[in-house]
């Protein structure tokens, strides 16, 4: 409870996901995340297993700062200004199955990138910079990753 009351301090809300474990789901409720909302969130860190940052404003630093979260598995970085080379630091993220960049300014180059994601199971990139064309090149090379966006 002390700890919930701490990240409530700095809008997050959260949530542990079952009774029987302290893995956490947390939500920024805020409008603007800022370095000092994060050194809190990274106190959890190793306890982090599902994390929302969508429409936080996050930025390309703050993002590597995610790569300590080594349990997490479910992330949501929608609706911020970031684009593929920001999120580089996930390669980190060895048990991340779901990652949403819906809204964001990820382009085709992120396809590289998540190849080498060996636990990613599903990514949500519709209104980004990459086109419905070159979702439909790239899924045969997707085999064991749901790639959701901009389909017809």
């Amino acid at each position: 409870s002390e700890a919930f009351s701490e990240l409530e301090k700095h809008n997050f809300s959260c949530r542990n996901l079952s009774i029987k474990n302290s893995l956490l789901d947390i939500r920024y409720n805020g409008s603007k995340i800022n370095d000092t909302d994060l050194e809190v969130l990274e106190r959890y860190a190793p306890y982090i297993t599902w994390l929302n940052l969508s429409e936080s404003q996050l930025k390309k630093n703050h993002v590597k700062r995610l790569s300590k979260m080594e349990n997490l598995t479910r992330l949501s970085l929608q609706k911020n200004f970031i684009d593929t080379e920001a999120i580089t630091p996930l390669l980190y993220l060895e048990h991340l199955e779901i990652l949403n960049l819906h809204s964001t300014q990820v382009d085709k180059n992120l396809f590289d990138l998540i190849k080498s994601m060996n636990s990613l199971k599903k990514v949500f990139i519709w209104n980004t910079n990459i086109t419905s064309d070159q979702i439909k090149n790239q899924k045969d090379q997707f085999n064991s990753i749901e790639i959701i966006g901009n389909l017809e």
